[in-house]
């Protein structure tokens, strides 16, 4: 079975999709599974052994400066590389109306949420199979729930396997730690600084010493009344 994931953005949205993998591959052990995904949250399901390939795509990039042709051209790219083999199944998990144009643009039948499960209600008109999954459910498990109607898997009970097998980075303190990433693509999705500390203090209780990733200036700012931490560089995508 070959099978394309649609989750493109953002980064917290393409973690919660993860568990899929490892739902079809417990049925499905010889499974092709491939993810279409934006470019700066790309490593995420290259992390996962499950995937076989990830094609990255810059529609933030291309949708404003579509006068251009490069831009053109480089979707046209995209659009062969997803048209090269025939999929069983193109399951967009996003629920997006972006998601689901793109989820057409590759050769097989389109899966996803029906009108009212949708987050965006028009993309279910783009699909050839729909389901409903209740809104209410946590992002993972609404996830797990259209999988697994779509391709007759078990309905998903147990705990999500994410599988990502990331290396050791050289940063990394010995020992269990825990890992805060403070940052956002948008402003107003910033959680408020005090909460990041507090946070911070109480994974150190726990004994989980916090590493802070930064990609700007926000998490230097942190007080001095921070726990402490170890930081590492992670440069924007």
């Amino acid at each position: 079975m070959r099978l394309l994931i649609v989750k493109t953005s953002s980064m917290g949205d393409v973690v919660h999709a993860l568990p899929v993998v490892a739902d079809v591959l417990r049925v499905h052990p010889q499974a092709e599974i491939e993810w279409l995904v934006e470019a700066p949250f790309a490593a995420i399901p290259q992390l996962n052994p499950g995937v076989k390939r990830v094609l990255p795509m810059a529609w933030r990039k291309w949708r404003s400066q579509l006068t251009s042709g490069k831009t053109w051209q480089a979707m046209r790219a995209l659009r062969d590389q997803l048209r090269e083999r025939p999929y069983d199944l193109v399951l967009d998990l996003q629920g997006l109306l972006k998601s689901a144009v793109w989820a057409r643009q590759a050769a097989g039948p389109v899966a996803g949420y029906d009108r009212a499960s949708a987050r965006e209600p028009l993309a279910s008109w783009l699909y050839h199979r729909r389901a409903a999954v209740d809104k209410n459910l946590h992002a993972v498990q609404r996830c797990r729930l259209l999988a697994a109607l779509h391709l007759d898997l078990p309905a998903p009970t147990g705990r999500p396997d994410f599988g990502l097998l990331a290396p050791e980075p050289a940063w990394a303190p010995r020992g269990r730690y825990s890992v805060l990433i403070p940052n956002a693509s948008r402003k107003e999705k910033l959680w408020p600084e005090r909460h990041w500390v507090a946070v911070g203090r109480r994974l150190v209780e726990h004994g989980l010493p916090p590493v802070v990733l930064w990609g700007a200036t926000r998490s230097r700012r942190w007080p001095s009344a921070s726990p402490p931490a170890a930081r590492a560089t992670c440069r924007p995508s």
